[in-house]
């Protein structure tokens, strides 16, 4: 089944959308190194920053691109080693669209980082500043859960 991306709400619990420069401009650069993995151009994206209200150095960033994926597990490879440049990536599930999904730490933004690939759509969160309360897998896929829909 082919998927589309959209952004999801502007408020999430206590985080809402950011107009931080630093954190967006961080969010479209991911996009755009996503985009450049696909077989072809991009039918959807989206690149979304959020903050928590109360607690701005907890962001979470989304960025994710649409269209035609090849070798999903390869890209997923590239997004996690190059893009991100995560350490201890270990498989986690996928969530209600499938395909791949692994989680790691990058060491260079400090921030936990989990993505997606699949045969139409790959995706990315970062989450900044969580500390032990969170769970980022279960954040992961409640992210991609309300960004991510059937074409």
């Amino acid at each position: 089944m082919a998927m589309r991306l959209v952004v999801p709400s502007k408020k999430l619990g206590l985080f809402q959308v950011t107009t931080d420069p630093e954190v967006n401009g961080d969010t479209e650069r991911i996009a755009t190194a996503l985009a450049e993995l696909l077989g072809e151009p991009a039918t959807s994206s989206v690149a979304v920053s959020y903050q928590d209200t109360r607690y701005p150095e907890f962001t979470v960033r989304l960025s994710g691109v649409s269209g035609r994926v090849e070798n999903s597990g390869r890209v997923l490879d590239v997004v996690l080693t190059q893009i991100h440049r995560a350490d201890g990536v270990a498989p986690v599930a996928a969530g209600q669209w499938g395909g791949f999904a692994r989680c790691g730490w990058d060491r260079y933004t400090q921030a936990h980082v989990c993505a997606w690939a699949d045969h139409s759509s790959i995706g990315s969160v970062t989450l900044t500043g969580y500390g032990e309360a969170h769970d980022p897998v279960r954040d992961f896929l409640f992210l991609r859960g309300r960004a991510e829909r059937p074409a």
